[in-house]
């Protein structure tokens, strides 16, 4: 069987364009600890979004045996990846509904629970696709392949497997 070939100037109809910013992907273990924990992580990346600062930012909320425990390293460390902490993607990354979507996944929660009672109002409403995205910053992740392609159909409507041969051929 013969592929098909895409004629010329044709335009596939279900497109989407995934941006991703040079470089590795933001990590959510704040501070180097070599996992995810909601009571250190989590607190920090919630009292970024919240706007604190200072030495008592990371009071209790870090592991001494981290290998990033000083404040202004993990504050310049989340100032650095704030753009990507808006899990939601609704322009704004808040510690209402980002913050908690993150504290929750680091927690645990999964489907329907991760989102629980948060009124979400971005781009990314599903949950399987914000855990998915939250699990491409997770140290302990394997490889997060579906995300693209949950991503692309939640954003395009169009079906998983049509994206595939939109790859493939």
């Amino acid at each position: 069987m013969e592929a098909a070939t895409p004629q010329e100037g044709a335009v596939p109809e279900a497109a989407a364009v995934v941006v991703l910013e040079p470089g590795p992907l933001p990590n959510l273990d704040i501070d180097l600890n070599g996992r995810l924990d909601a009571l250190t992580d989590g607190v920090l990346v919630l009292r970024h979004l919240f706007g604190f600062t200072g030495n008592g930012f990371a009071d209790g909320a870090v592991d001494p045996s981290g290998r990033r425990t000083d404040p202004i390293e993990i504050t310049d460390y989340l100032t650095s990846i704030h753009s990507a902490l808006d899990i939601d993607q609704n322009g704004i990354a808040d510690a209402l509904s980002d913050g908690i979507l993150i504290l929750r996944y680091a927690f645990g929660f999964e489907g329907s629970e991760l989102i629980g009672p948060l009124v979400l109002n971005g781009q990314r409403t599903d949950p399987g696709v914000i855990a998915s995205y939250l699990h491409t910053m997770n140290p302990e992740r394997e490889t997060a392949p579906p995300l693209l392609f949950m991503q692309l159909e939640q954003d395009t409507g169009a079906s998983i497997h049509g994206i595939y041969m939109m790859f493939v051929i």
